[in-house]
């Protein structure tokens, strides 16, 4: 086996696909071996499996994908032999390079044969065991035999008859789990992120593993004199699973107990040898991959072994864990607020401390953080020992979910059921609706009234017709976007979540809808008139008789809003007028559109160069995403003027912003120009034209949400986009609507202001 093949068929100039040697890789460590399947849009979108052997990875191009039916014999195509980085790559292939496309790291994890090796791969009859995020159990992979397949490259990739099996009718893998197992993005996100390179962000084998990958542990290791401590003992790792805290109606008293503040948050052990780093949950499961940011973070605990009992959260307003905020870094891998509390410690440099009196384990664990930066995302949960009552009072003052108490002798081992006392306690002082999920005293981290939650519940049995808030929806689960596996009924309860925020921006003004009644990969069209739709909930617009006849929609509350749900409406354009008033405009847009070559970094820049030319003219800007590429810029105004001179003085602000920088900015809407360029849309000012509404969906892949912003969220290095799973968690992890006083806002387009930006 070589990787001879796999380099001349790939010119690593132009490919940020991993080189290779062509000889094979060696394994740097003991262990399983790797196991990746990476989803690949090239000619034809297909799967590629890869297993680690010998120091490469073997692959085979499955056209069809897998499928946890054993009834399905899916074909496997045998490829060249790719070398161990390739396991971790996400990224695009450049057009004309082999392969080129994009590439998903949809599944990784670990094989095992279960038939000899080399010699069942010899003759065409492996039998394989996967432990993979989303392909798990046993498989067979059999070489076709017969004539066509002369050259041997023919497979079948089947499913093994266990617990792991599925009808393909009732569960289809690859339909239930689009999304990358690395990054939680979709094909689209990939291919069109500013970071679209190959990243070391997972590899197989040798690979360096981002989020597994142990750093070096610190210059000046932590002063930690383990052996000495009772109990203590050499030994191996240990694999454990957190101790679970029992129940109690209030913390014991007695100065024979400690108390710590119960952190809600995602429960784990952090796992640290040498060579990685894991994150394991409550029942054993592997957090690594959900989570790699925080492992990074782990990887520089100034120890060569050590297991870290903890809980991993993000802290809001007043120190207080923010769970949707947590949600929320961990759907857009955006870990950088993501801490982790570290309260306990049964394993450190090759001693168990599992014997060891709890707070001896802590003593020792309190010196390993603090040799840490302050700054490292990594913390010391601290204890308060005795004054069991007293803590619980304050914690209950201080809002915080419970106090977990725990005898200062006790080991790190569970009550055996034979009689034993728990030594640990937990104590809850608010009531919280929680789902199952991790936490340090077992509770669980989403609110179970979270979108993410009640989709976790289960898909409700599919209904002809549904009833929300008096609006009749026909056909609720039809799905709308088919890689999110959004149906009309999420739409509806995402409007119904966001509808005090959307509603402002669309009340008593006529709309233009985009509908796709079957979907976004179906027939769509807009609509701005009536015509002879008689709908409850919507009505007509006033307009001006020269107009037209057709009047325009218009909607007045929740329910007209949810009745554009049910008509599949996925993006509400208003005008930039009310209707009682439809010639002189109330708001001002500047759509900031990327040109071809142009990146997020650029975008931000242009936005803040326009934000600075409304400023020169005392006119302040509010900035939201467009769902798509681009930004909007709105401004609101007193109804003033009328059209041409909104529009005159829009074009002005766009050529006085492409004026501070033109090889970087254009007012131009000429193709040619746009180049390199982002494109100030001034355009949108004029009567009857639209802008898409705030927290409005696009009818783009991704179920993408135009989002209002802060100008302090604008990041030059990190793209921001939300979509109606994510926005909604965002909304609960921030503090206030970043557009709050959007409509208090009273400013006036003055005559100085349109002499000063004139040519």
């Amino acid at each position: 086996m070589s990787l001879e093949e796999y380099r001349r068929k790939r010119d690593f100039e132009r490919t940020p696909e991993p080189a290779a040697d062509s000889k094979r890789g060696k394994r740097k460590r003991s262990g399983p071996l790797g196991y990746a399947t990476q989803k690949h849009s090239a000619t034809r979108l297909h799967y590629d499996l890869r297993l680690e052997h010998d120091g490469v990875l073997l692959s085979w191009a499955l056209p069809k994908g897998p499928s946890m039916d054993p009834r399905e014999k899916k074909l496997a195509v045998q490829t060249e032999d790719h070398p161990l980085a390739y396991g971790g790559f996400e990224g695009l292939i450049p057009a004309g390079e082999y392969g080129g496309g994009t590439v998903m790291l949809w599944d990784r994890g670990e094989w095992e044969p279960l038939s000899p090796m080399p010699q069942s791969y010899l003759d065409g009859d492996m039998k394989v065991l996967l432990r993979g995020m989303k392909l798990r159990g046993a498989w067979a992979l059999v070489r076709m035999k017969g004539k066509g397949n002369e050259s041997g490259k023919n497979w079948l990739f089947i499913k093994e008859r266990d617990e792991f099996a599925a009808p393909e009718e009732a569960y289809s893998v690859i339909d239930e789990e689009p999304f990358s197992a690395l990054t939680a993005r979709s094909m689209h996100e990939i291919s069109t992120a500013a970071d679209n390179v190959w990243r070391d962000g997972q590899a197989v084998g040798e690979a360096p593993l981002m989020w597994r990958k142990r750093r070096s542990p610190a210059t000046v290791e932590a002063q930690l004199d383990i052996e000495a401590l009772p109990g203590a003992r050499a030994a191996d790792m240990p694999k454990l699973t957190p101790i679970r805290a029992a129940p109690a109606d209030a913390p014991p008293t007695g100065d024979d107990w400690l108390h710590e503040i119960w952190i809600r948050g995602v429960r784990l052990l952090a796992t640290l040898t040498d060579t990685e780093v894991r994150l394991i949950g409550m029942e054993g499961e592997d957090w690594t991959t959900t989570l790699p940011g925080l492992a990074r973070k782990l990887s520089n605990v100034p120890a060569h072994s050590a297991i870290l009992d903890g809980v991993a959260t993000v802290m809001g307003a007043g120190g207080k864990p923010n769970l949707p905020a947590l949600e929320l870094a961990m759907r857009l891998g955006d870990e950088r607020d993501v801490v982790f509390h570290a309260f306990d410690m049964p394993y450190a440099n090759g001693i168990e401390l599992r014997a060891t009196p709890i707070l001896e384990r802590k003593t020792a664990l309190k010196t390993l953080i603090e040799a840490m930066p302050a700054d490292a995302g990594v913390t010391y949960s601290d204890h308060i020992i005795g004054h069991g009552a007293e803590v619980f009072a304050q914690a209950g003052k201080l809002g915080a979910a419970g106090v977990v108490s725990k005898r200062f002798d006790s080991g790190y081992t569970a009550p055996n059921g034979k009689g034993d006392q728990p030594t640990w306690v937990e104590s809850q002082c608010v009531a919280a609706e929680t789902n199952k999920t991790a936490n340090q005293g077992g509770a669980g981290i989403l609110p179970a009234n979270s979108h993410l939650a009640r989709r976790a519940q289960g898909a409700t049995a599919a209904e002809a017709v549904w009833f929300f808030h008096d609006v009749r929806f026909t056909n609720p689960d039809r799905i709308l976007y088919p890689e999110q596996r959004v149906t009309k009924r999420a739409l509806a309860e995402y409007y119904e979540r966001v509808a005090d925020l959307i509603l402002p921006h669309i009340i008593k003004r006529p709309l233009s809808l985009y509908r796709c009644p079957q979907g976004i990969e179906h027939e769509a069209f807009f609509q701005k008139h009536l015509g002879e739709m008689s709908t409850p909930h919507i009505r007509e617009a006033p307009v001006r008789k020269d107009e037209g006849r057709e009047p325009y929609v218009a909607i007045d509350g929740l329910e007209g809003l949810l009745t554009l749900a049910q008509l599949s409406v996925l993006e509400i354009h208003p005008w930039g007028s009310r209707e009682d008033n439809v010639d002189k405009p109330d708001l001002l847009v500047l759509d900031l559109d990327p040109g071809p070559g142009v990146d997020w970094a650029q975008i931000v820049e242009c936005a803040i160069v326009t934000r600075e030319t409304l400023e020169s003219v005392k006119l302040r800007g509010f900035v939201k995403t467009s769902g798509g590429k681009g930004l909007h810029i709105v401004v609101p105004i007193t109804r003033r003027h009328g059209w041409d001179v909104i529009k005159t003085f829009c074009a002005n602000v766009a050529k006085a912003v492409a004026k501070r920088d033109e090889k970087r900015y254009t007012a131009n809407i000429a193709k040619w120009a746009r180049e390199k360029r982002v494109f100030v849309d001034y355009l949108r000012n004029v009567r009857g034209a639209t802008c898409v509404a705030p927290y409005s969906t696009r009818a783009r892949p991704g179920a993408m949400v135009s989002t209002p912003l802060t100008w302090d969220e604008l990041d030059a290095a990190r793209p921001l986009a939300f979509n109606v799973e994510t926005l909604p968690l965002r909304l609960d992890a921030i503090d206030a609507d970043p557009w709050a006083d959007f409509f208090d806002r009273k400013q006036s387009l003055t005559a100085d202001a349109q002499r000063k930006l004139a040519p």
